[in-house]
């Protein structure tokens, strides 16, 4: 029985309940022929991705509001959103959620040790880069940025319909 695209809902139920129920994974085993490697990921693929944005400072409420929103409009239940500010919190936060997205522009501070440490701590999250600010040489900017290890870079204006479109070929959704 082959599960990709559309699950019943008992299936789906199942998946959720997966490991705390073992009586609930023999059943599935038997009922769909699905391994534990393929419910794991069916499971990985329905849980939301999260996404860790960088800055300087503190977010203002409405633009905090408004990222949430725009990603909700592009991409309706995927992503949950998280914030860091500065190196220390940033790093932290990537030990602890373990992102599949990290955003961050070239207005944070030392952002190619950042993106240095971000990528040693955790090599598969997608770092995608904006050229906030202007700069001499974009492409050479840009081509430090991918040594690095940044996914995507992007000048501004930024075109959200690309933003969310990398973003899905970065975790393989698309």
């Amino acid at each position: 029985m082959e599960f990709s695209g559309t699950k019943p809902d008992v299936i789906v139920l199942c998946i959720n309940y997966h490991d705390e129920m073992p009586y609930i994974r023999n059943t599935m085993h038997a009922l769909t022929g699905l391994t534990d490697a393929d419910i794991k990921k069916e499971t990985d693929m329905n849980a939301k991705k999260k996404i860790l944005s960088i800055g300087n400072k503190k977010w203002k409420s409405k633009d905090v509001e408004n990222w949430d929103n725009l990603m909700e409009e592009y991409a309706p239940g995927l992503y949950d959103n998280y914030r860091a500010v500065g190196e220390k919190e940033a790093i932290e936060q990537v030990k602890q959620l373990q992102p599949e997205i990290i955003m961050m522009t070239n207005r944070t501070k030392g952002v190619l040790e950042l993106l240095t440490k971000i990528k040693q701590i955790h090599p598969e999250g997608a770092v995608f880069v904006t050229l906030a600010d202007a700069v001499d040489d974009e492409q050479a900017a840009m081509d430090e940025f991918k040594a690095r290890g940044a996914y995507k870079c992007y000048s501004n204006p930024l075109s959200v319909d690309t933003l969310v479109h990398d973003m899905y070929v970065a975790l393989n959704m698309e």
